[in-house]
């Protein structure tokens, strides 16, 4: 799965749901994200916002980074637009900004409890405590990633098409699966698509640091805090 086999391998999965579509009213299962929390962060911060985990997933919005953590009191109430976030990956700077992963039609609940999740702008009171989660995106990249995933759910639909028109019948068990999966596998579209988002993933082992911002509505940094990580080869 780690060398490049998960993105065709959903590719896969969509050509066997085409298939069983074709031939049942059954609703296809969602496919899941690829994630993973990272505990091991270090940061010297002393402030109103304090980071306890970075999550990292990798699905088709592309390089996503949940920032979580607690906030604590301040003077008076803080207007937070958005969060950004400089990430230092393999010696290059990344930007990630802050998106709402929920479907349009269904926005992220900003407060849960004592939760207040900054998808979009919100006033935190003065002296309140609570906890934040702040997920961000580079936006290029997701367009990137959003795109290439496009391609093949198409390429994965005219192999649907092809089967369809050449075979009255075929079976998606056993050898045949096998075959219709090499054949998926080892299309040139489908590899080529593979290599755009293998370049997409560009977290290396090592020493990943960010530095994260809250930002007000005039674009003003109400608060930096810098961390690291240490990326272990399983992480990656």
């Amino acid at each position: 799965m780690t060398e490049g086999w998960v993105w065709p391998l959903l590719g896969l999965v969509t050509v066997v749901i085409l298939m069983f579509r074709s031939r049942s009213d059954s609703v296809a299962p969602s496919s899941e994200s690829f994630g993973i929390s990272l505990h091991g962060l270090h940061s010297d911060h002393k402030g109103i916002f304090e980071v306890n985990v970075v999550a990292i997933e990798f699905d088709e919005l592309g390089l996503v980074f949940y920032v979580n953590g607690k906030y604590g009191c301040s003077h008076e109430p803080l207007d937070i637009d958005h969060v950004h976030v400089s990430a230092y990956i393999s010696g290059a700077e990344e930007d990630f900004s802050s998106f709402d992963p929920a479907p349009a039609d269904e926005p992220t609940e900003q407060r849960i409890g004592s939760l207040v999740n900054l998808t979009a702008p919100v006033v935190l009171g003065n002296c309140g405590n609570g906890m934040f989660r702040a997920p961000v995106v580079n936006h290029d990249r997701q367009e990137r990633v959003l795109n290439a995933i496009d391609r093949l759910d198409s390429a994965a639909r005219r192999m649907v098409e092809k089967l369809d028109s050449e075979f009255d019948g075929y079976s998606i068990e056993g050898e045949s699966l096998e075959n219709i999966e090499n054949d998926f596998m080892n299309d040139f579209v489908v590899r080529e698509i593979m290599d755009e988002i293998n370049r997409e993933f560009i977290l290396d082992s090592g020493q990943l640091s960010m530095r994260v911002r809250f930002v007000n509505g005039e674009e003003q940094i109400i608060e930096e805090v810098p961390l690291t990580i240490q990326m272990k080869k399983e992480d990656v």
